[in-house]
């Protein structure tokens, strides 16, 4: 998987491009993910292309909005699954690491999903 992370001019906006697998190959897929960030508000919107928009409440964004980099988190309701999902993302200048959590009770949460991903010709790395 590869996803290429575009912050928008104002900063206060990213498009993440996901690729799945080789184009030509089985399983090759891509998929686009919008992302809004309204610090003052506390808010996080995610939108997968063609899909509706999902609000989460957000903290973490004020650093994250005036650097590009570090750690912010979401929690969105799903008020029909009666779930709450958590999202804990982390974008450094050689990765991007993002973890999700759900919850039904508030209390106990249980992982569903840890992605960590290392920005190609960032320091250390070997391209072949």
């Amino acid at each position: 998987m590869q996803i290429v992370i575009t912050i928008e001019k104002n900063g206060q906006a990213m498009r993440w491009e996901y690729t799945y697998g080789i184009k030509g190959q089985k399983g090759f897929d891509r998929a686009t993910r919008f992302v809004a960030l309204a610090p003052a508000k506390g808010e996080i919107t995610m939108q997968w292309k063609y899909q509706e928009k999902q609000s989460y409440k957000a903290s973490g964004l004020d650093q994250f909005a005036e650097t590009a980099f570090g750690t912010f988190s979401g929690t969105y309701l799903d008020k029909d699954q009666r779930l709450a999902y958590h999202g804990i993302f982390d974008l450094e200048p050689t990765s991007f690491t993002y973890k999700w959590l759900t919850t039904a009770d508030g209390k106990n949460y249980r992982m569903y999903g840890l992605i960590k991903l290392t920005r190609e010709g960032a320091p250390g790395l070997k391209s072949n």
